[in-house]
């Protein structure tokens, strides 16, 4: 009896086997590529979103990258770009922000022309992403030079930008910095090496570069040194000059004023609207400010991904045109299936999901978008 119900077990065991050997074969070509059926390129281009704010940056570029290299007409395309060069940005780090720079730059190369007002906001990224970089004003300062050339270069091809008078606000800091370097170095050329012609090199860059700079009734009065010291006391009385009539309140004018007496100059009656004194830092506020805060302050937002996920009115209008020149999505470069064959799998109906034009979601940032709840609950795509 035994025999047989093992006999009966091992018949029904090898029937079992032979009907999935008889099933239908897996297309293993198939099943590695990837699915771009139309109607995908919006579908990728939201996904990805969906995804990055998040924080799932990688899963987010994943799908990004499927969106570029398969729809090469979609009108996301470049948002798309944008998209991947500002998740390097949000997640920041020296390799990140390289790979964001290189990102951005691809994009001004193909779109610069045809989205002027996208142009100017990726150039400032391009700019904030030096700032982040820059060193305290004793070190070395090609990352401030690199976002000056930058924002200078914005301002000219740009000049209606709608960020220009962000644009103008960080310039200013930044070439505070590069003054701040050129002053520190002067001094140690005045003060340590003796070397006046290096001192007074430094020092006319600032005059000629930085005119706005906050200590130029400092730069005066180091000039006026270093004239004396080379013993043109001519040149040396009209720096003295200079800081009397436009820094009256400085804290170098008495030893300006004492100067011009002793050469016997003309002391210039003091501008009525020169500049309050200074506030002089301690040696405790000089390290202070160069140990624990020796860069500029920048956003973390992205162009598209932001922390409250309110893009502005430019990057609005981008999505909405791009979103109003999609009726149906373009046909991918390629179209292939990963499922096996016999199955009716998972592929997308051409147009499905379509929506309709103007509709675009473009909550990109915040913690939970308002379009969310409208959404089937389920687990991320990949």
């Amino acid at each position: 009896m035994k025999l047989r119900n093992v006999t009966i077990a091992l018949l029904v065991s090898l029937s079992t086997l032979g009907a999935v050997g008889c099933g239908p074969k897996v297309d293993k070509k198939a099943a590695t590529k990837v699915e771009t059926t139309n109607g995908r390129d919006r579908e990728l281009f939201e996904s990805a979103l969906d995804l990055m704010r998040k924080g799932r940056y990688e899963a987010g570029r994943i799908q990004l990258s499927i969106l570029i290299g398969s729809y090469a007409d979609s009108p996301y395309l470049p948002l798309a770009k944008i998209a991947t060069a500002d998740s390097y940005f949000r997640e920041g780090g020296t390799s990140n922000l390289a790979q964001a720079e290189v990102e951005y730059q691809n994009w001004l190369s193909f779109f610069a022309s045809t989205h002027r007002s996208l142009a100017s906001q990726v150039m400032y990224k391009i700019a904030e992403i030096h700032v982040r970089q820059m060193l305290s004003f004793d070190r070395d300062q090609k990352e401030s030079h690199a976002a000056e050339r930058t924002l200078m270069a914005l301002m000219q091809q740009y000049p209606d930008a709608t960020n220009l008078p962000d644009v103008k606000t960080k310039l200013d800091q930044i070439r505070e910095r590069l003054a701040d370097a050129d002053l520190n170095v002067a001094k140690f050329y005045y003060t340590n090496r003796g070397a006046m012609a290096g001192a007074e090199d430094r020092l006319k860059e600032i005059t000629e570069k930085y005119q706005n700079y906050s200590k130029m009734d400092e730069v005066y009065h180091l000039l006026g040194l270093t004239e004396e010291q080379r013993e043109d006391t001519e040149q040396a009385g009209r720096y003295f000059s200079e800081l009397a009539q436009k820094y009256p309140n400085s804290e170098f004018y008495q030893d300006s004023i004492a100067h011009l007496k002793k050469y016997d100059m003309q002391i210039p009656p003091a501008d009525p609207n020169a500049p309050a004194a200074r506030e002089k830092m301690g040696i405790v506020g000089q390290v202070k400010a160069r140990v624990f805060d020796p860069t500029i302050a920048t956003s973390e937002d992205g162009i598209l991904l932001k922390k409250d996920g309110k893009p502005d009115d430019t990057v609005v209008k981008a999505l909405t045109d791009a979103n109003n020149a999609w009726t149906t999505s373009p046909t991918p470069v390629t179209t292939t299936v990963g499922i096996t064959k016999g199955s009716s799998g998972g592929t997308a109906t051409p147009g499905q999901n379509q929506g309709k034009p103007g509709d675009v979601k473009v909550g990109v940032g915040g913690p939970d978008k308002p379009a969310d709840k409208d959404k089937k609950k389920g687990p991320d795509k990949p």
